[in-house]
């Protein structure tokens, strides 16, 4: 892979962690099998890391890369928020959900509608949105099945974030 773009993922992954106030996730590069070669990336909560689809990221744009990357961090946050909860700051049903889902995950490749509707995933494309309209000056494509749950999700988390408009 690039250097360049590996060295853009690092900055993104670290970036994001910086913003979310959780530790650095590692980052691991690998050939997914077949049946997930769409998938760009996956946290693993197990080994708190983002395993990178090496032939995947190939293909993606700058902007697209730094999406899947905050994407994924925000499911490190989540997981944070699971295993720390001396140091949380969503509410205690917010991180049970979380909890519940993160136990009985849908993965994408066994039914997409399942795996988008899930809340863990629902706040990942929220803050994603966020971040990449304050920063980058870019809207996400939401996907329309979720699209009206994504923008309430984006209205409670707004506020919180609101800071990076002047970073």
């Amino acid at each position: 892979m690039v250097t360049s773009k590996k060295a853009l993922i690092q900055e993104i992954i670290t970036t994001t962690s910086h913003i979310l106030k959780i530790p650095l996730c590692k980052i691991t590069y690998l050939r997914m099998p077949d049946e997930y070669g769409k998938v760009v990336c996956l946290f693993s909560k197990d080994n708190y890391q983002i395993n990178i689809n090496e032939d995947a990221i190939k293909k993606l744009s700058d902007l697209e890369i730094t999406a899947a990357m905050i994407h994924e961090t925000r499911h490190a946050y989540q997981w944070f928020q699971i295993i720390h909860p001396e140091k949380a700051t969503e509410t205690e049903e917010q991180i049970m959900v979380w909890q519940q889902e993160f136990a009985h995950y849908i993965q994408p490749i066994h039914d997409e509608e399942l795996f988008l509707n899930q809340h863990l995933e629902i706040d990942a494309v929220a803050f994603t949105a966020i971040v990449t309209k304050l920063l980058f000056r870019q809207d996400l494509i939401i996907p329309e099945i979720v699209k009206e749950k994504v923008y309430a999700r984006i209205n409670q988390m707004q506020k919180q974030y609101e800071y990076l408009r002047t970073v």
